[in-house]
């Protein structure tokens, strides 16, 4: 039987299960806000609190990421602005990955590029989710194998076809994965 061990909990298909609190950006940029998310998440029974990383102007065209942003939950005056409001910085990732361990939960994040694993690599995060979106990226998946870390590959609304290039592209280079088709409430 499969398993997947991850900063050394074993996650297989009997035994029980491994709850990840997404936290991802709901901390709005607020380290104590980030915090309490964390604590909320231990005291409700969660294996891991999951944060998300992302390199903004790797991933956005200049031309959105400087596009006028006007929404009542903005945190900048462009769409790039409120996106880095977002984003926590190593100081703050170290913070949040303490605050993990004290609560006695796992701590680990989504990379959506290659910049955002680099820098999550360097905090020594115990495993990587890669979301769904890049179930396609290949070149990612590829990059993020390389640190021979536990991977969470969610698949959403995939295809035998693609699930199956990501195996193979995973597989090229690393054996510790899980190809995960999720159900949220």
């Amino acid at each position: 039987m499969a398993e997947l061990v991850i900063d050394s909990k074993i996650i297989k298909e009997d035994g029980s299960a491994f709850v990840i609190a997404e936290i991802g950006h709901n901390h709005q940029g607020n380290i104590d806000s980030a915090l309490e998310l964390i604590h909320s998440a231990a005291a409700a029974g969660a294996s891991a609190a999951k944060f998300q990383k992302r390199d903004n102007r790797s991933l956005f065209t200049p031309e959105l990421f400087n596009q006028e942003y006007n929404s009542e939950n903005a945190f900048g005056k462009t769409y790039g602005e409120h996106r880095e409001a977002l984003e926590f910085g190593f100081n703050e990732y170290k913070t949040c990955i303490l605050e993990a361990n004290r609560a006695g939960i796992i701590f680990f994040a989504t990379a959506f590029d290659f910049k955002s694993a680099e820098f999550l690599n360097k905090l020594k995060m115990p495993a990587f989710k890669i979301a769904s979106g890049d179930l396609q990226n290949l070149p990612l998946l590829k990059y993020v194998a390389d640190f021979k870390k536990p991977m969470i590959v969610s698949t959403g609304g995939a295809n035998f076809q693609m699930i199956n290039n990501a195996v193979e592209t995973i597989r090229t280079v690393h054996n510790e994965f899980a190809i995960l088709q999720c159900t949220a409430s």
